[in-house]
């Protein structure tokens, strides 16, 4: 993915590799990754249909997550939001919806949302696993 900017890049591909709403990567905390059993858990007040959300993490993710964490422990940086901004009242990072616009006019792709990273995932996973190992978790119809 050619950007600049590496938290959306992080952001993008973490939200490919889980499947997990927009607005759940960009406010997951340390508190809620265990790297050693290699699980996210979004708590129910955070989730959708109140659920606590358990994800299991990849390589992939894992590597971007400890790099992330090692990145901002190097620069004294005292958070437990992973997408950390200290440009943005609420503390994360927000700029994802106007680099993603920026991708879009420079790949020439029309009318692409960030959540359809959701569907790619599901779709794929349907196809090729069946519609039984879909995470009901996303809660979205897989023809």
């Amino acid at each position: 993915m050619k950007s600049g900017n590496q938290d959306f890049k992080d952001f993008v591909l973490i939200a490919l590799f889980t499947s997990k709403r927009k607005s759940n990567v960009l406010v997951a905390e340390w508190s809620k990754i265990d790297f050693n059993k290699k699980l996210w858990t979004i708590p129910g007040v955070k989730t959708k249909n109140s659920d606590d959300d358990v994800t299991v993490l990849d390589d992939t993710v894992l590597e971007i997550l400890i790099r992330r964490q090692k990145k901002q422990k190097e620069k004294g940086i005292d958070t437990n939001l992973v997408f950390y901004s200290p440009n943005n009242k609420s503390g994360h990072y927000s700029r994802s919806n106007k680099i993603w616009h920026s991708l879009l006019k420079r790949a020439d792709i029309k009318d692409l949302r960030i959540h359809d990273l959701r569907r790619t995932l599901a779709g794929w996973m349907a196809i090729n696993f069946g519609r039984v190992l879909v995470p009901k978790s996303m809660k979205m119809a897989i023809m």
